[in-house]
């Protein structure tokens, strides 16, 4: 899922062995923090996105839905 915010943007995916888990990545290792401050971001230069944080899906779910209320409410 991408996630487009106004302090940057997102991928969010499934991690490929753990269900629970979700890859946040981001080619700018701030946007990732904007939205987890307390996100272990890591670097990869090799891959499709150099900045990845792995994340517990609840915690992802938690976040995203008190963003948009926020993000709504205020755009109002």
């Amino acid at each position: 899922m991408w996630v487009f915010t106004n302090k940057g943007f997102l991928s969010i995916v499934q991690h490929r062995d753990d269900a629970d888990t979700l890859v946040v990545r981001s080619r700018f290792a701030g946007h990732i923090k904007a939205l987890f401050p307390s996100a272990k971001v890591l670097k990869t230069p090799r891959a499709d996105y150099r900045y990845r944080a792995f994340l517990p899906r609840r915690l992802v779910a938690e976040r995203l839905a008190a963003y948009s209320v926020r993000a709504w409410a205020s755009s109002a």
